[in-house]
């Protein structure tokens, strides 16, 4: 790919914010899915191209980070399966 169409591709990529977790690149990694934002981000991505940024959050209590919360460097990275379990929540 070409440097500007891949600066193109870079510019509009969805980013996930992981909280206690580094992706590296070439890493396989389950991630168990709290936020209903991060849920409609993966199937979003399922549907069409697959490819998103990856980041760590700074703080990971801060439940709705802006880019100032996250780290700067990250990885990019697609969605291999996507599995919906729905249980009990606990009480």
């Amino acid at each position: 790919m070409d440097k500007p169409k891949m600066a193109e591709m870079l510019d509009s990529l969805p980013i996930l914010p992981l909280r206690n977790a580094v992706l590296f690149p070439a890493l396989v990694m389950p991630l168990v899915i709290g936020r209903e934002k991060t849920l409609r981000l993966l199937e979003s991505v399922n549907e069409g191209q697959r490819v998103f940024g990856v980041v760590t959050q700074k703080d990971k209590e801060v439940l709705d980070p802006a880019p100032v919360d996250m780290y700067r460097t990250g990885t990019t990275a697609s969605s291999a399966k996507l599995f919906k379990w729905i249980g009990q929540k606990s009480k």
